[in-house]
């Protein structure tokens, strides 16, 4: 089987071809390719649909980015279902069904195809990938409480704001290895996220999945450790975030708002299709209905789209 993103860039280079007309010589080439059966299937679908897109001249002048990206984001959903052996969205929403059986999950199919997007996109980019799930909670106290009232902005900013402070202490390691003459290694951070709220709890808690650059960062670290690991950086840039100011190592880890597991974190590379089905496995749980609050002014799910 051809690795992920060889089949990525395979699969939109033919989609292009059909869609300028040459669609017999595409079956042909993709019957001597290795190209499987199912993605054949959804090229021949994508066909249709852009062979419409050309015959209409307004479609054609208006928002020809945005066409092409819709291209390229169906295609590689498409092809990393081939990869994690899930033939279909249906097939990877009944083995979440399965694997969460016990706890009675059930699953939104658009939350699913955002993991699949983003996961994809992280292995566009890199051949290894380091997936892990964080748990970020808000301290319980009135100053939160009263935030949290209604449809309120307050938990969403602190996540953006997360990001941004997660940001500068990565591009920190930057700098200390372009100083020590190390190579410089970068991730864009992508990740999906889920805010989740039970019916007796009064501030919501976030649960994240990030896919980041396998070169650049491959182990959380030791939770205990003093130094500026990563589940360290995680630590600080959410308690900078929430508090709005800088703190300690050792506060952040006392006040216990952001939660690890040993067992979420995965060094993943693009031709392990075992590996990236338990990783799907495990993000689908950001996917699930239960305990989402839904339709009362604000997101329950999201996650990067470059």
């Amino acid at each position: 089987m051809m690795p992920a993103i060889l089949i990525y860039n395979y699969t939109l280079n033919k989609t292009a071809h059909c869609v300028c007309g040459a669609t017999a010589q595409v079956w042909q080439e993709l019957a001597t390719t290795g190209i499987t059966q199912s993605i054949a299937h959804h090229i021949a679908k994508l066909t249709t649909l852009f062979q419409t897109i050309n015959a209409s001249a307004h479609l054609q002048t208006a928002t020809p980015n945005l066409i092409w990206a819709s291209i390229r984001r169906m295609c590689s959903c498409f092809c990393f279902m081939e990869i994690t052996m899930f033939d279909n969205l249906n097939e990877y929403l009944a083995a979440a069904e399965r694997h969460y059986q016990k706890r009675g999950y059930s699953f939104e199919k658009d939350n699913l195809i955002k993991i699949i997007s983003v996961m994809s996109d992280a292995f566009a980019k890199y051949p290894r990938v380091f997936a892990f799930r964080v748990d970020l909670h808000f301290p319980d106290n009135i100053f939160t409480r009263m935030l949290s009232g209604g449809n309120s902005r307050y938990h969403g900013a602190v996540l953006k704001a997360f990001f941004a402070e997660l940001e500068k202490l990565f591009v920190l390691d930057q700098i200390r290895q372009a100083t020590n003459g190390k190579r410089v290694r970068k991730t864009t951070i992508r990740y999906v996220w889920a805010r989740e709220q039970t019916a007796e709890a009064v501030v919501p808690h976030y649960h994240l999945m990030f896919f980041l650059n396998g070169e650049a960062y491959c182990s959380l670290g030791n939770f205990k450790s003093k130094n500026m690991n990563l589940a360290n950086k995680i630590r600080v840039a959410w308690h900078r975030a929430v508090f709005e100011e800088d703190l300690s190592i050792d506060f952040c880890t006392e006040r216990g708002l952001v939660q690890f597991s040993e067992k979420g974190q995965h060094e993943i590379f693009s031709d392990d299709p075992v590996a990236i089905k338990k990783v799907l496995l495990h993000a689908a749980y950001l996917a699930k209905r239960e305990t989402k609050r839904r339709g009362v002014g604000y997101q329950c799910f999201g996650g990067t789209n470059k």
